[in-house]
């Protein structure tokens, strides 16, 4: 843990250092006072306070940390940042991660859920949230030696998610919100909304799709593993409005981002701003996934054949559309 040296003046001098936290050093005039300090040093960590030196960092030191080192590599490095950039804001944020305990965590929690912020968020949500915070704070305790020795979020009782949503745009709403889309100086908007409509794509493969991975010949689009959110990789394919919009996006480049630069932030932030002028309640970008998967249970499309274009990776995700399968019985049936 630390290090004794003896300094030309006889004296002993003690140094601790670990990733992340401001070097400690103490000078003794015995060895035995300097070994005496050491081990009280590793009692703290015996009691598990890993991080109690002088400059401890605080939770939003070391989310500044992580921002710079294990959020770059992640696919949904976008979101992930606008999430830890608003624990940063909130004030469990200046709280010192060697201090971080389960009471505390379930404050944030608490106020996050009844939106003493002033936006109350969902149970789903907050799990997000503390499923994010979580890693972090293991992050910093295994690999960089500072926190608890229990992740004080494994400590606190979870919310319960919200029940699966079922929303499902209307002709009429989707023609209105489309054109609320055109009606703005972003003009990548109403291209990416319809062509989530049309393939089921989740917004950030659609953000992130290379010019490459589009075969409009054979009118494929080719999404890689650990593009998409099960790390697995799926094909595509494209219907005739969908190959004309990328088309459109595409024009005459052969390599790069099909839109260059666009972050997911910068479209959920463009999409709501439609929704409003649209005057559409209770929709969000991602309801256009389960519209479009909704359409290919309707075209008669089997849960296999279905699954294999959505990437949804168990029967279980797809029992929200049973329904339309008993319809699809019933009139058999006669």
């Amino acid at each position: 843990m630390g290090t004794i040296t003896q300094r030309e003046n006889g004296k002993w001098q003690v140094k601790i250092r670990r990733a992340g936290t401001k070097p400690l050093s103490a000078t003794f005039h015995t060895y035995e006072d300097a070994k005496a300090f050491e081990r009280q040093q590793e009692h703290k960590v015996d009691k598990g306070v890993l991080g109690q030196l002088d400059g401890t960092p605080t939770l939003s030191q070391i989310i500044t940390r992580y921002l710079a080192e294990v959020t770059p590599s992640k696919k949904g490095a976008d979101s992930e940042e606008w999430r830890l950039k608003a624990i940063q804001r909130h004030w469990i944020g200046s709280t010192q991660v060697g201090k971080l305990t389960s009471t505390i965590v379930a404050k944030w929690r608490d106020e996050r859920l009844q939106g003493a912020d002033g936006r109350a968020v969902s149970g789903s949500t907050v799990n997000r949230e503390m499923n994010l915070l979580h890693h972090v704070l293991e992050t910093a305790r295994k690999d960089w030696g500072i926190g608890t020795a229990v992740n004080p979020v494994s400590e606190v009782r979870r919310p319960k998610n919200n029940p699966s949503r079922d929303r499902r745009l209307t002709d009429e709403e989707k023609a209105v919100l489309l054109e609320a889309c055109r009606d703005t100086r972003k003009p990548y908007l109403p291209q990416i909304v319809e062509l989530a409509l049309e393939t089921a794509m989740r917004q950030g493969e659609i953000v992130s799709l290379m010019i490459e991975q589009v075969d409009l010949k054979d009118s494929v689009v080719s999404l890689k593993a650990g593009a998409t959110k099960t790390d697995e990789a799926r094909t595509v394919p494209l219907s005739t409005r969908a190959n004309a919009i990328l088309k459109e996006a595409i024009g005459d480049r052969t390599e790069g981002r099909v839109w260059p630069g666009l972050t997911s932030e910068a479209v959920k932030k463009a999409f709501i701003r439609a929704r409003e002028r649209a005057g559409i309640e209770n929709v969000k970008f991602h309801d256009t996934r389960h519209d479009a998967t909704t359409s290919f249970v309707e075209l008669g499309l089997t849960d296999t054949e279905v699954m294999s274009i959505t990437g949804h990776k168990t029967q279980s995700m797809m029992r929200r559309y049973t329904h339309l399968r008993a319809k699809d019985l019933a009139k058999k049936l006669g």
